[in-house]
């Protein structure tokens, strides 16, 4: 959070701040929390990003990676031999995506 506030304008806010969302850089924006789908284009291994992955242009945020369902099985083994660990919860996703 401190990173988020070091550029921006207003500084960071006082401890005896109420808490405003809305004041956080990129929220507003939509940039703030990053974007899942976007941020997979950094942390899912290439070749697999080649071999099932969609680059998506956004209206407004830029690119970001899709997978077909189908798919599943086959990326979260590929994941897994690349060293990832990986586990389903739909719900934390649901989170993570701002839904």
């Amino acid at each position: 959070m401190v990173e988020l506030f070091g550029d921006y304008e207003k500084g960071m806010p006082s401890d005896d701040e109420e808490f405003d969302l809305e004041a956080i850089p990129g929220f507003a924006d939509g940039d703030w929390p990053e974007w899942p789908a976007q941020l997979m284009l950094k942390l899912v291994p290439g070749s697999i990003v080649a071999k099932y992955g969609r680059k998506v242009d956004s209206v407004f945020n830029g690119k970001f990676l899709e997978f077909d369902a189908a798919d599943e099985d086959i990326i979260v083994s590929e994941m897994k031999d690349a060293g990832f660990a990986c586990s389903r919860d739909d719900g934390f996703v649901a989170t993570a995506s701002g839904l």
